[in-house]
């Protein structure tokens, strides 16, 4: 939980998307506020309008979205790490894991805006039905992409700003935000959920190739020892900065590397089927 003074508060609209993208009602919020279980204030010189503390919410979002994944595995869900798109529902549990591993909490109505402008962007990886992990694919322009390289802090990404998936269109890639939960957790189930999360990306892209999309590059950015030797392990090439960040790139044309082989054969066999070529 925050500390008072750190505490962030978001609107009376912003709380009930939080609230009703997880199925929790309007009836139900409004009882957390009125048990206290929220805190609600008003900002000073406004007689309407009040805003309600973030983390209050989240945390009753996020017991109420593990209630319903316990509940499904009862009913027969396999002990099993699997790797899947992720929902928006998922996103508040996202952004808990988001939180622990990049400090800051994530801007959740911002990210299910982002969702809704391209669904295959988000992928998760779980355990026993339980989110342990998560990462963003975003197809943008090349000159989004450079235009992030040179910041400290990554900017907003406003929704109009990733591009949808089309047969034919050309996209460049921009893997983000991928990790899995760290804290209390043995080193082994920490490797297997890397493992199942990365080879779940790399599958991703592969199949863009048998949907049409291409692919000119894939970029990456990473401030941490583990990321960067992750994307050097996955045949990134290391370009210069001028942050903090190291910035990483795979131009896909000439790449040898297994998925991208694997990426270039699918596209040539959908462009074989629907272009003749």
């Amino acid at each position: 939980m925050l500390e008072d003074h750190q505490a962030r508060f978001i609107s009376h609209r912003d709380a009930l998307r939080l609230f009703s993208a997880t199925g929790l009602s309007e009836a139900t919020f409004t009882r957390k506020v009125a048990e206290g279980k929220i805190e609600r204030r008003l900002p000073d010189g406004r007689q309407r309008g009040s805003l309600y503390r973030e983390d209050q919410i989240l945390e009753i979002v996020q017991k109420h979205l593990e209630k319903k994944q316990k509940k499904q595995k009862k009913r027969g869900t396999r002990s099993l790490v699997q790797f899947r798109r992720m929902n928006l529902e998922d996103m508040p549990i996202v952004a808990d894991i988001l939180h622990e591993l990049f400090d800051g909490y994530p801007n959740i109505p911002q990210w299910q805006e982002r969702m809704k402008a391209n669904p295959d962007i988000g992928y998760v990886v779980t355990d026993d039905g339980i989110i342990k992990g998560c990462g963003f694919t975003m197809p943008h322009t090349e000159e989004k992409i450079l235009s992030i390289f040179p910041l400290e802090e990554t900017p907003i990404t406003h929704p109009h700003e990733i591009l949808s998936y089309e047969p034919g269109a050309k996209v460049c890639l921009y893997l983000r935000s991928v990790g899995v939960r760290q804290k209390g957790v043995p080193a082994e189930k920490k490797k297997v959920w890397a493992q199942v999360l990365i080879i779940g990306l790399l599958k991703e892209m592969v199949k863009l190739g048998s949907r049409g999309i291409i692919i000119e590059k894939i970029y990456a950015r990473s401030d941490t020892f583990q990321g960067e030797r992750m994307l050097h392990r996955l045949g990134f090439t290391r370009l210069t900065t001028t942050t903090s960040h190291e910035n990483f790139v795979i131009d896909v044309a000439p790449s040898g590397l297994t998925f991208m082989k694997q990426y270039k054969m699918a596209l040539a066999r959908w462009r074989t089927k629907y272009e003749g070529a």
